[in-house]
């Protein structure tokens, strides 16, 4: 995700070895608490918006807040496969 003229950002540093990092629970908001905590100077004419991620590191669950006035998301063409193994889901 890229995130163009951002105003205000909580982004908890998280790093886990041997862990993906799994988004839940996200959305972009037009209004939120975020956004009305803002000055009302910075937000003049201004269409912010809340982005709200939430993160789960393996070890740790973050919440990420960006309020920026646009952003965008490109996905990759080239899949990754993170395991390929899965016979020890039979074992019993």
């Amino acid at each position: 995700m890229k995130f163009d003229n951002v105003i205000n950002a909580n982004i908890p540093y998280s790093f886990v070895w041997n862990e993906w990092s799994e988004f839940y629970r996200s959305a972009v908001l037009i209004t939120s608490n975020v956004i009305d905590r803002i000055p009302a100077k910075v937000k003049e004419n201004k269409a912010l918006k809340h982005i709200y991620l939430g993160i789960d590191y393996g070890v740790d669950y973050k919440e990420l807040d960006i309020v920026c006035s646009d952003y965008s998301l490109t996905l990759e063409d080239q899949e990754d496969m993170l395991h390929d193994d899965f016979d020890w889901l039979n074992e019993e």
